[in-house]
C-alpha cells in the first residue's frame, strides 16, 4: 500500500536526481546559499555567483521546471 509519505519521498528523490544531472552538465541550481548580506546580496556557495536572492531563486526555478 502506497501512502502520501511514499509519494512525497519519491518526488523529493526525483528532484534530487534532476539536480544531480544538471550539476553533472555544469549547471548550478543555486541550492546552497549564504546571505543576504548588508547590501541585500546572496552568494551561491556552489558556484560563487552573487546576486539578489530573488534572482537566484528565479534561475533555480527555470532550471528545475
Amino acid at each position: 500500500m502506497i501512502n502520501d509519505a511514499d509519494i512525497e519521498q519519491a518526488n523529493l528523490e526525483a528532484l534530487g536526481n534532476h539536480e544531480a544531472r544538471l550539476k553533472k552538465q555544469g549547471k548550478c541550481t543555486h541550492g546552497w546559499r549564504q546571505g543576504p548580506d548588508k547590501d541585500g546580496l546572496t552568494k551561491c556557495l556552489d558556484c560563487g555567483k552573487v546576486a539578489t536572492d530573488e534572482e537566484l531563486e528565479e534561475e533555480r526555478a527555470e532550471l528545475l521546471m
